[in-house]
């Protein structure tokens, strides 16, 4: 019977283990979610920094060699379209850098759920070893006083079976 316990608490221990396991490395991928996230985020805010430093040096360029122009009409409108597409293209990758930041924050919460798993994991590993430990002692107890009852029975008739 006790050893029948104590097989079972093996196996509902290792099941904790495998577990364990199993959330460490959830928790392992969570981390490099999180850490590509970030990454794909600074690339967002990079590229968003380098169009606005070159839509700008454009703007610079179209404004200073237009006045006094015969065309300056048809040349202000283009101006002006080139600087309405600039700020969509901006607004593009503010938008952009937005998306990329809320990736890393889904990311940054799975990584805090796994690590969660994780240590739900661990604790049923130390309750299933705290379930297993008396059931151990028990059986290891009981194997003791039953060898100690086998050597008295011999030593018994030992000194019994002499006298006969």
């Amino acid at each position: 019977m006790n050893r029948r316990k104590l097989n079972q608490a093996d196996k509902l221990l290792r099941l904790a283990h495998l577990r364990e396991e199993l959330a460490t490395r959830a928790v392992s991928a969570a981390r490099g979610v999180v850490a590509q996230r970030i990454e794909e985020h600074r690339d967002s805010i990079r590229l968003a920094d380098e169009l606005s430093r070159e839509q700008a040096e454009r703007r610079d360029a179209l404004r200073n060699p237009m006045i006094g122009s015969a065309q300056l009409r048809g040349a202000l409108e283009a101006v002006l379209n080139t600087f309405q597409g600039d700020r969509q293209r901006e607004a593009d990758a503010q938008a952009a850098i937005a998306a990329a930041a809320q990736r890393v924050t889904e990311a940054e919460a799975q990584l805090d759920e796994a690590r969660k798993a994780l240590a739900r994991a661990g604790r049923l590993c130390e309750k299933r070893r705290r379930m297993r430990e008396p059931l151990a002692e028990a059986l290891a107890y009981a194997i003791d006083r039953r060898d100690e009852l086998e050597a008295e029975e011999r030593r018994s008739l030992v000194l019994f079976g002499g006298r006969g």
